[in-house]
């Protein structure tokens, strides 16, 4: 079970940089944004909540954009983990 509080800090808070710093290791990406966020709570089991901010940012895409491959390669990983194998070959 995670249970997370989060506040509204600064930047130069050091602890949250740590942290964020280690998300970012373990995530495997240098960039913060929906799809990192996506992946945090992945790793932390809310598939739900990670299809959520994919698809969030999958809209925030242009159609010809890179990394929309990756966001769909996530999408039919997580409809698989899921057990809904159809909607994983769709994505």
């Amino acid at each position: 079970i995670w249970m997370i509080k989060m506040t509204l800090s600064s930047d130069e808070e050091i602890n949250l940089k740590q942290v964020l710093m280690f998300m970012k290791g373990q995530i495997g990406t240098g960039e913060t944004n929906l799809r990192t966020l996506g992946k945090v709570l992945w790793k932390m089991g809310q598939f739900s909540l990670a299809e959520q901010y994919f698809l969030r940012q999958l809209k925030e895409l242009k159609s010809d954009d890179p990394a929309s491959g990756e966001l769909y390669e996530d999408l039919g990983e997580l409809a698989a983990l899921k057990g809904d194998y159809d909607k994983s070959v769709q994505w």
